[in-house]
């Protein structure tokens, strides 16, 4: 199995995101900030995550983080 990328926390508040899954049409993965208090700035990265595979989800976290959602 391949090891999954680390997540980079969130460049909003700093706090540890967390990987979720549900089932929408089919299995479904974003990060989330873990932040309980989180402003809406931090959901931006989340919209931006989903996808249907969660290393996708990862990557585009990631990528989020580095350089606000923009295409490299």
């Amino acid at each position: 199995m391949m090891q999954r990328k680390r997540l980079k926390p969130c460049k909003t508040c700093g706090t540890k995101p967390v990987l979720e899954h549900w089932a929408s049409g089919g299995p479904m993965y974003a990060v989330r900030c873990n932040n309980p208090d989180r402003p809406d700035s931090c959901d931006e990265a989340f919209y931006f995550s989903k996808c249907r595979n969660p290393d996708e989800a990862i990557r585009k976290w990631n990528e989020y983080q580095e350089n606000g959602g923009t295409q490299s």
